[in-house]
């Protein structure tokens, strides 16, 4: 059997300075052609064009664990204590919806994305990270009537649920639980959202960081976030690594591909939690940045609500 492939490393450089504390979630809006991403604690989404141009931002009052852009405009969000959905021009406020909550602190809502058939997934975790405490729920769309539906349980027992993707046909799903150090595959039914059959891709070893984020390129390559491992790593379907993104801060926490081609990595990082040596040693902490790798990514999913 032959081996593994050569690996192709790239270097990131910094593309928003000073983006936040605690930064997630990076999505292109190939409609409004902005750059979103949060700010979790902070509770803040923020909007830039593909200059790295700043164009807004937004409070919501709450963390903010992730978000999706809506069908109809506008976003859904996965905020601390549950979901919501924001118009496109922010006038009214995010709404609450569906009649899930997840329980009082400590635990929050934490990184979310939609599948590709139009359903909101998004996981808790602990602030402590207590060992079992999270959730990976599923928002359906809402019915003929307009209501919103109750959140679904669809993956329990995880503790600290991170990335989220599926593959080209959509019948396989990929999840992050980062204490764990692992990334999972599921085979999922694309008619009922269900994900089944768990077993573990990519297991990230010891001293290399804790895997985060992850974003599933047109290719079908999953490219991976390491926090305190200062990479994003591409890993074939099958779970091979096939290159690595050097990033000069240790707390990356996600990434996109965004810009008219899809074509510009953004990876989001974090100064939340480190030490005042660290960040002299590290003073771009909390930025955005990018790298061009000649790999291109996928629209992104919207919620059909």
């Amino acid at each position: 059997m032959a081996g593994p492939g050569p690996v192709d490393v790239w270097r990131a450089e910094v593309f928003v300075p000073d983006a936040g504390a605690l930064c997630e979630g990076p999505r292109w809006d190939e409609r409004s052609e902005r750059l979103l991403w949060v700010d979790i604690l902070a509770g803040r989404l923020h909007e830039a064009d593909i200059t790295g141009r700043r164009l807004a931002g937004h409070d919501v009052g709450l963390p903010l664990g992730s978000f999706a852009p809506r069908e109809s405009g506008g976003h859904v969000l996965a905020l601390e204590t549950g979901f919501a959905v924001v118009d496109a021009d922010w006038s009214a406020g995010p709404r609450p919806i569906g009649t899930h909550r997840s329980r009082p602190t400590p635990i929050r809502f934490n990184d979310g994305v939609c599948d590709p058939f139009g359903r909101f997934f998004a996981g808790t975790m602990d602030y402590d990270e207590a060992p079992g405490a999270g959730t990976v729920f599923r928002l359906d769309p809402p019915g003929a009537d307009g209501e919103f539906p109750e959140a679904v349980p669809v993956i329990t027992g995880t503790t600290v649920s991170n990335g989220l993707g599926w593959s080209d046909d959509g019948r396989t799903m990929y999840f992050v639980d980062s204490v764990a150090r692992t990334v999972d595959a599921f085979d999922y039914d694309p008619g009922g959202g269900t994900p089944t059959n768990r077993r573990t891709l990519i297991s990230i070893a010891e001293g290399d960081g804790f895997p985060d984020g992850l974003a599933v390129a047109a290719d079908g390559f999953l490219w991976l976030a390491l926090w305190d491992g200062g990479q994003v790593r591409r890993y074939t379907p099958d779970g091979e690594l096939a290159g690595i993104v050097e990033v000069p801060v240790g707390r990356v926490s996600a990434c996109t591909f965004a810009g008219p081609d899809l074509d510009e990595l953004i990876i989001t990082t974090a100064r939340q939690g480190l030490d005042e040596a660290t960040l002299a040693a590290q003073p771009a902490s909390g930025s955005l940045f990018r790298c061009r790798t000649g790999h291109t990514g996928r629209p992104v999913s919207r919620y059909h609500g």
